[in-house]
């Protein structure tokens, strides 16, 4: 499977080299298991990427290191990963961070699971972590990211949702991630709550 996504599945925040990040937690649960094949885990965040925007023109030598849009390296990063089953989706917070609407960014996503189903990919959706508290996502942003949870939890256009969402938020404020989880910037999970979201994945699912 590839995980596709952003800073959170890159792992920004977790500890650096010590196979902390959401996927090596499920990729340890795979190797540990046997109610399905153990599947590797290829990790496919890039940090500050975004679904919609390229963060420059071209495969051109750039310092910009949000790479071009998850829509535009679906081919190189998922598609040409020899053996790739399962394509799991965790994108869509930068966007709505720089101001996307709700309804481009389920655009975008149903792009990509249209575009990996044709290729007969399993598609699983993540559901967008809360982020109230930092500096770039007002409650507007979090209006926005609310819309394409719901769509995302109801749309049947994915085979499998993971609501990382529900596993990672404060029930008492659930615009915000829950503080035991929170790196402290509001927007990346810490070790602790890289690992609730590993742990949290079913499986069977995969």
């Amino acid at each position: 499977m590839v995980a596709l996504g952003d800073s959170i599945t890159d792992g920004e925040r977790s500890t650096p080299d010590a196979g902390r990040r959401w996927p090596d937690v499920l990729a340890g649960r795979l190797r540990g298991q046997r109610v399905v094949p153990r599947y590797g885990v290829l990790n496919g965040g890039v940090s500050a990427n975004r679904v919609l925007a390229d963060g420059y023109p071209g495969d051109g030598v750039t310092t910009v290191q949000s790479g071009v849009s998850a829509l535009h390296r679906l081919e190189r990063d998922v598609f040409a990963q020899t053996g790739v089953r399962t394509v799991v989706i965790l994108e869509g917070v930068n966007d709505l961070l720089a101001g996307a609407p709700a309804g481009a960014l389920i655009d975008g996503l149903r792009t990509i699971a249209d575009r990996a189903r044709e290729r007969g990919l399993r598609v699983l959706a993540a559901t967008i972590l809360p982020c109230a508290g930092h500096a770039r996502c007002p409650a507007a942003v979090d209006t926005e990211r609310r819309a394409v949870n719901a769509w995302i939890r109801a749309t049947g256009g994915f085979d499998g949702v993971l609501d990382f969402d529900a596993v990672v938020r404060d029930p008492a404020r659930p615009e915000r991630m829950l503080p035991a989880y929170d790196s402290g910037d509001h927007l990346h999970p810490e070790d602790a709550g890289m690992a609730a979201l590993g742990n949290s994945v079913d499986l069977r699912l995969l």
